[in-house]
């Protein structure tokens, strides 16, 4: 399902980019390719165990961690065809009007019967690119992390995930409400985590030149301690 835009230029160009990828099953950007297990992936497998098997990711790459397989080892190619079958009724839309128009896409989840969801997207870079990340995204739990402290629904039903907000201020308070309307809660807190790569890197800054980071003290003091990427960290706790 689509809701063409009207007028022309570059949201019109991301439009029929993004709506290529996402108007339709929605298909990793590896499927059918030689692939590896990610840090990402790893940790989403081991997150869904806990949380009885909802994850978006395929049957091979939660068996293979199930066998014992780390980050980078090699996973069995994905079919040709295959898509992320949790996803339903993707619907490619344009919000906004004039200099603010945004292209976004609206999406069900299996996982959250009910909930509506939808992810604006920059008006900057490739909307092909964009529309993989999300897939990726949501493919290694994005979606799943982000419930775990659930999002209240806009007007029209919405649950807007962490993608752009509303253009004007009235969109960044109605998301600044609704992301705090439970209290500073981390996310994910109490559930199994592991080191990034990203966190890796900020941490190593930190300990290196100083400076300022939103990491917690555990991830700080066990990368000090020769934490790797992949490693495990101790769960987040809802209060300091």
């Amino acid at each position: 399902m689509t809701c063409q835009p009207d007028g022309a230029g570059d949201v019109d160009r991301q439009f029929a980019e993004i709506d290529d990828v996402l108007g339709g099953p929605w298909v990793p950007p590896d499927a059918g390719q030689p692939r590896v297990l990610t840090n990402d992936a790893y940790a989403e497998v081991l997150q869904s165990i806990k949380r009885g098997g909802l994850t978006s990711l395929d049957p091979a790459a939660i068996e293979a961690v199930r066998g014992g397989a780390r980050p980078g080892d090699p996973l069995p190619p994905l079919p040709p065809g295959y898509h992320i079958g949790h996803i339903t009724d993707p619907a490619v839309i344009i919000t906004g009007s004039g200099q603010e128009r945004l292209v976004a896409v609206l999406f069900s989840h299996q996982h959250f019967p009910g909930v509506r969801f939808g992810y604006r997207f920059s008006p900057y870079g490739d909307g092909r690119r964009a529309a993989l990340a999300l897939i990726e995204a949501i493919e290694t739990g994005e979606l799943h992390r982000m419930m775990s402290v659930p999002r209240s629904p806009d007007k029209a039903g919405i649950v807007w995930t962490w993608g752009l907000p509303a253009p004007g201020l009235d969109g960044q308070r109605a998301e600044i409400e609704g992301t705090f309307a439970e209290g500073w809660r981390p996310v994910g807190v109490g559930e199994p985590r592991f080191l990034t790569e990203r966190a890796y890197a900020d941490a190593r800054r930190v300990l290196s030149r100083g400076g300022w980071t939103g990491l917690d003290r555990a991830t700080i003091e066990a990368v000090r301690g020769g934490a790797q990427p992949g490693d495990p960290l101790p769960p987040l706790q809802a209060a300091p």
